[in-house]
């Protein structure tokens, strides 16, 4: 009887160790994420505007020497019938910028669906490549919850696919963005950090640009905290130095009253990345 208590006690002082060790497990996982902190200008400027810029700030670029940048960007499937019925005759070179090169878009690719040798084609015709998950899956709450490793293998696996199917260097695929925009927070920013992403377009903001253009917010690295509004959670809390934020920009018509859901406001017309 001795005996059995002795082994009873044994294996009780075992799952007590195995607790504590988890909880200072969870708390040592916890410091790993660096809070950001108020914007150190000095600091962020001293590491050079390409790789560090405050939220809130603007370009150091005169307002009469700046261009007018417009993005393109496509979500999801690269297929055929996406290509035959707009990308043609989009990008045949009938569409120019100023400097009269043909004008190109950034390409967020999901796997299913997705003809790869159109993907490689229009990659050397110039237009980017980024990674939008592997399932793009319809549950948010699926985003909204997914741990980091739950991040690398839907981003890093379509980047990955990307690279051996398209015959393109992966390297060459350095943005994201959440399917739906919803983002997962800290867990899919360090994602992002720590598999040599550059930049995540997900993020929307409805205080900055959404009834004033002219009122839009910049894009920005994380290496201190943002001021941006987070329409949707989660959003992160975390420093992730040199890794940008391209806002998504909401701009809505003066159609006031056109929705019933919302009697105060317009109607959503449009998304601008930055």
């Amino acid at each position: 009887m001795g005996r059995v208590l002795s082994i009873m006690e044994k294996n009780r002082l075992i799952l007590v160790a195995a607790a504590i060790a988890s909880l200072f497990g969870a708390v040592f996982s916890a410091e790993e994420c660096t809070q950001a902190t108020k914007c150190d200008e000095a600091a962020c400027e001293a590491l050079g505007s390409e790789n560090c810029h405050c939220s809130g700030n603007e370009t150091s670029i005169p307002i009469a020497d700046r261009p007018m940048i417009v993005y393109l960007t496509f979500d999801d499937a690269f297929t055929a019938i996406a290509e035959s019925q707009f990308y043609h005759s989009l990008f045949d070179g009938s569409y120019t910028n100023p400097n009269e090169c043909a004008i190109r878009a950034t390409h967020f690719i999901t796997q299913s669906y997705t003809d790869y040798s159109l993907v490689n084609r229009y990659w050397h015709m110039g237009h980017e490549m980024a990674a939008h998950s592997i399932t793009h899956r319809n549950d948010v709450n699926y985003w909204k919850n997914l741990s980091v490793d739950g991040w690398k293998d839907e981003m890093v696996g379509v980047r990955k696919m990307i690279g051996q199917f398209a015959s393109i260097d992966p390297c060459q695929v350095t943005g994201s963005r959440a399917p739906f925009l919803q983002g997962g927070g800290d867990n899919m920013f360090q994602m992002l950090a720590e598999n040599n992403f550059l930049y995540d377009c997900s993020w929307p903001t409805r205080a900055y640009g959404y009834i004033d253009a002219e009122m839009g917010l910049y894009p920005y690295t994380l290496d201190y905290s943002s001021i941006q509004d987070c329409p949707i959670k989660p959003c992160p809390e975390c420093a992730y130095p040199g890794l940008w934020v391209q806002p998504m920009t909401d701009l809505e018509d003066e159609w006031i009253g056109s929705n019933p859901a919302c009697p105060t406001c317009g109607n959503l017309c449009s998304m601008l990345d930055g």
